[in-house]
């Protein structure tokens, strides 16, 4: 299996501070460039709501940028707050992205509806004999980061896995899968998997 923690240090995941930034700072930079690539949309629809969400999305993530290499540069780990999660399983696939989630598992919102929600930062990835869920979220928003971690005290691992194959798909677009999963479709399956990938 690919060992996916290669993409970000020559060693292992060991929950060094310094790393769970750079797997944080890794899921930021490919959701910003993402949001940026949403330009041209934002041109064509200029006026309308998807246009102003654009760029009020744009102008988020660019603001947690910021901050983000503000914590690189002095080396202030301890700015970034970390939840991990551990799977005492192989999963057979990765996935990092920033999300900005205005409601809960239950459905109900967080705060008021119109709320602007801070950003989390989320990688799930497998090493050799497990694998790690890494949510993160800045120190200022340390309640909003509390308020979610919170609805998952009490979840099994197998629930918590359930949750996020929902969460994951739904929000992220840099998702990798193994190619032992992919190898063991059918054809017609293949396809389909292809057509979703766009």
């Amino acid at each position: 299996m690919m060992k996916y923690y290669l993409l970000i240090s020559k060693k292992e995941f060991l929950k060094e501070p310094k790393q769970c930034f750079q797997y944080a700072l890794k899921a930021l930079l490919h959701t910003y460039w993402s949001k940026y690539n949403d330009a041209d949309i934002a041109d064509k629809y200029n006026g309308t709501q998807i246009s102003q969400q654009i760029l009020e999305d744009q102008k988020a993530y660019a603001e947690e940028l910021e901050l983000f290499w503000q914590i690189y540069h002095t080396k202030q780990y301890q700015e970034l707050l970390c939840r991990i999660i551990t799977i005492n399983k192989v999963i057979e696939s990765a996935v990092s992205t920033s999300i900005n989630m205005c409601r809960k598992l239950d459905g109900s919102f967080f705060g008021e509806e119109n709320n602007n929600f801070p950003l989390l930062h989320i990688s799930i990835f497998p090493t050799e004999n497990q694998s790690y869920i890494l949510i993160s979220s800045l120190k200022e928003n340390e309640k909003y980061f509390k308020a979610f971690m919170q609805q998952f005290i009490m979840f099994s691992e197998k629930s918590i896995l359930k949750r996020f194959n929902i969460i994951i798909p739904l929000l992220a677009d840099n998702i990798m899968i193994s190619p032992r999963i992919i190898n063991k479709m059918s054809d017609s399956e293949k396809i389909n998997y292809w057509i979703s990938l766009g």
